[in-house]
């Protein structure tokens, strides 16, 4: 089970709330997003999608970069290791270059499980390799 933030407020018209801006806050709404599906369901999600199509949301790589590292560091001192999924990017063009900004942030080579991306938009194979270049990385 795949748990997936969304947080489409790109064009919105009141202030966007924007929690992946503050690293803390957002490893916080997931955590008690865990803790709540445990207690509530007796179960916890296997993987965490970092944020569905993070350019509807106007974040980057660094912005998901560095909810890795909090989020990641937060969910395990209370004992939860799901696999993190990212950069779910809308554009298949965009995956490698938010992948190559998470990476640039300390302490989250490693951290990704698995790299996703969707093909709604600039489809090319030159995408697919640099997306499988980062893969094998």
């Amino acid at each position: 089970m795949n748990l997936t933030f969304v947080d489409f407020w790109n064009g919105a018209t009141s202030k966007p709330f924007q929690v992946m801006k503050t690293p803390e806050e957002y490893a916080e709404l997931a955590l008690v997003t865990f803790q709540h599906i445990q207690q509530k369901y007796g179960w916890t999600p296997d993987a965490l999608e970092l944020a569905l199509e993070p350019e509807n949301q106007k974040y980057n790589g660094t912005d998901l970069g560095r909810a890795v590292v909090a989020t990641v560091n937060r969910l395990s001192a209370a004992g939860f290791h799901p696999q993190i999924i990212a950069p779910s990017t809308a554009s298949m063009a965009n995956a490698a270059t938010f992948y190559d900004a998470m990476m640039a942030v300390p302490g989250v080579p490693g951290l990704v499980d698995e790299i996703s991306y969707h093909r709604y938009n600039q489809v090319s194979s030159g995408a697919l390799q640099a997306i499988v270049s980062r893969a094998k990385r």
